[in-house]
């Protein structure tokens, strides 16, 4: 019996978490979490959409936007990755910090189907503190889920959401004005398919400067 106890004082165990969300997605109460535990819809749309806002939108601050990176990765699969390196490397998201700032409003996130979600969000522009212009986006976003194994993982990601693809487009605007600018990574396509070669992560946040 001695022995046995020893033995399992020895084990690393991970507590998973549940935090509670109310009907907008707000975190409200934290509770620990029973075994397989699923995470419920709102609490996914919680998630997904601070991803949206973390990768869509530009503060002033590197600081901000190095961390905001930094924790979307924590949600992303490497195909997702991928995807993410392509993304701030195509737009200068992360080499282009001070010129101007964006703000996302998420709208809405519906279920579409057991493993996507379509998340709707408004976008506005700032350029010397005043707005400049305002877009409407639509993303098919497919999420895979996996349990967190260890403290740090279960740290970072305590739902075990990742996102593993995204199909992200401006929605359509009255005719005369410009087309709709598109930017995806679907399932049925690899990563260098649509966005070119796979990109190194580490360049791109090593970009920002604190």
């Amino acid at each position: 019996m001695t022995v046995g106890v020893l033995w399992q004082s020895l084990q690393s165990r991970v507590v998973p978490y549940v935090v509670a969300v109310d009907r907008l997605g707000e975190p409200r109460a934290v509770s620990e979490a029973e075994a397989d535990y699923t995470p419920s819809d709102p609490q996914i749309a919680w998630a997904l959409g601070k991803f949206v806002e973390h990768v869509r939108g530009l503060s002033l601050d590197p600081v901000v936007m190095r961390r905001q990176w930094l924790e979307a990765y924590d949600f992303t699969t490497q195909r997702g990755a991928a995807f993410l390196s392509a993304h701030a490397r195509q737009s200068g998201a992360l080499t282009r910090i001070g010129e101007r700032t964006v703000t996302v409003q998420i709208t809405s996130v519906v279920r579409a189907s057991q493993q996507s979600f379509q998340v709707k969000w408004v976008e506005t522009a700032y350029e010397h503190g005043r707005p400049s212009g305002q877009e409407h986006w639509t993303a098919m976003v497919t999420v895979v889920r996996k349990a967190p194994r260890d403290r740090e993982t279960l740290r970072r990601n305590p739902l075990g959401l990742y996102v593993d693809g995204i199909d992200w487009s401006r929605e359509l605007e009255p005719a005369g004005d410009g087309p709709t600018q598109q930017s995806s990574l679907t399932s049925e396509q690899s990563p260098t398919s649509r966005l070119g070669a796979t990109p190194n992560l580490s360049p791109t946040l090593s970009e920002v400067k604190p």
